[in-house]
């Protein structure tokens, strides 16, 4: 549904021979890196850093590096990513709040004035959520917050291995406040 009126224009700018097209980007789904603070059950080193040293206990040894170099954000996406068309930003991967390069480009696309056009959608744990991260987030068209949260209480700790289901309530109150 949320591409409908744009699938005409993209054909029409589309060499489907050559795989080529002249449309610009309208949604993004960016996951910078692989820092996370929790090591959860179902996750692999491959998705949080936290699980680095677990997976390789439990695997003699074997997991798979994942690079964190750090990106010079604006410069990348003025000169990799045309940002000016985007409607729709997805970021997670896996505890965004943690990552510096979030931060820089949502501040970015708000110094820009592209926030306003911008349905901005954040897939987090929820337990390092601060002021200064949100406060530019409150200059998005619309903001949508996915809380990764597979149970309650003693379920919740055992599965989010570090995480403590009373910072995560206290962190969604925080927000359902924040956000009023």
């Amino acid at each position: 549904q949320a591409f409908k009126y744009d699938i005409e224009k993209i054909i029409e700018s589309t060499d489907l021979l050559e795989w080529t097209t002249q449309s610009l980007p309208t949604y993004l789904d960016i996951r910078f890196s692989n820092i996370c603070n929790l090591a959860c059950r179902m996750c692999w080193s491959w998705y949080s850093n936290s699980r680095i040293e677990i997976d390789k206990r439990l695997r003699n040894g074997w997991y798979i590096p994942v690079s964190n170099g750090v990106w010079n954000t604006p410069k990348f996406f003025e000169e990799k990513l045309i940002i000016h068309n985007l409607k729709y930003l997805y970021i997670s991967w896996w505890e965004p709040f943690m990552n510096p390069d979030q931060l820089r480009l949502v501040k970015m696309l708000v110094d820009q004035w592209r926030s306003h056009f911008i349905h901005l959608t954040y897939n987090t744990n929820l337990t390092v959520v601060r002021d200064e991260v949100l406060l530019p987030i409150l200059h998005y068209k619309y903001v949508t917050f996915i809380f990764s949260c597979d149970g309650y209480k003693e379920v919740y700790e055992y599965i989010r291995i570090w995480g403590k289901w009373a910072i995560f309530l206290k962190k969604y109150f925080f927000m359902r406040k924040f956000f009023e």
